[in-house]
């Protein structure tokens, strides 16, 4: 189980986070997911969008989420999809 640091505006918080897998159940998420895993860990490959290349590059532009760009590649870190589905859930992103 890893434990995660978070620092919001009033106080720092531990998060305990257990193994997260694919929607398959049998695939483990790595800590460092390209761009197309990204978008299986979000599941916005199950949503019917007609890209959802162009949904991860729209919350990228928006500030909602942060990428690390190696190449002509960008990667995200599971820590930054976690805090990015928490901040959509507590309505602090805009």
């Amino acid at each position: 189980m890893n434990k995660l640091k978070f620092q919001n505006s009033d106080k720092p918080f531990i998060l305990y986070v257990s193994p997260s897998y694919f929607p398959d159940g049998r695939t483990p998420v790595p800590d460092v997911l390209t761009e197309p895993e990204a978008i299986r860990f979000l599941r916005l490959d199950m949503c019917k969008l007609k890209n959802p290349y162009m949904t991860m590059k729209y919350y990228r532009a928006k500030g909602l989420i942060r990428a690390v760009r190696l190449s002509k590649r960008n990667f995200y870190t599971k820590t930054e999809l976690l805090r990015f589905l928490d901040d959509l859930t507590n309505g602090k992103a805009a």
